[in-house]
């Protein structure tokens, strides 16, 4: 079994990282993600981390901006690995997993980060377990070094637009 993180790459909350729960883990600015970032260049419902026993699904969910990992556009779904960068608007990811040690319970919904990591919970979380990570726009900080700011091509018109 994995576990696995979003490790920020760039801006005041580089090193930090974000567990990723077993399941979904939505990202967007609609209230129901559990990532939302204050970004206009992310959607609503931006994209979908799934995490099981064995490995890291990304799939973009026709994001207007689109969703890069490791420099180039994501169409559909993708397995990730460690090391892969990935790009949600202005934000720099690096996925980071490892194997669980055999007595690990998995987690099922993301626990609150600690105080000083710099990714905020909801206030108004129903449950400590109901957690939201909130992090603050990034458009006017610079990315890290090793991890420069990346432009995803335009989308290819499909004719289906955001709600």
């Amino acid at each position: 079994m994995i576990q696995a993180f979003l490790k920020v790459l760039g801006g005041k909350h580089e090193g930090k990282l974000v567990p990723l729960p077993q399941g979904k883990f939505l990202v967007g600015r609609e209230k129901d993600c559990h990532l939302r970032p204050s970004s206009e260049l992310i959607s609503r419902h931006h994209c979908v981390f799934q995490l099981d026993e064995y490995a890291v699904r990304l799939r973009d969910l026709g994001s207007t901006n689109g969703t890069g990992v490791n420099g180039s556009r994501l169409h559909g779904e993708t397995v990730l690995d460690n090391g892969d960068r990935v790009v949600i608007g202005p934000l720099n990811f690096e996925i980071v997993t490892q194997e669980a040690p055999a007595d690990h319970k998995p987690l099922t919904t993301p626990p609150a980060p600690p105080a000083d990591s710099g990714v905020f919970a909801d206030p108004g979380s129903k449950t400590s377990t109901d957690t939201v990570y909130e992090l603050p726009s990034t458009a006017n900080s610079k990315p890290a070094s090793e991890a420069p700011a990346v432009k995803l091509p335009p989308p290819e018109s499909t004719g289906v637009k955001e709600e």
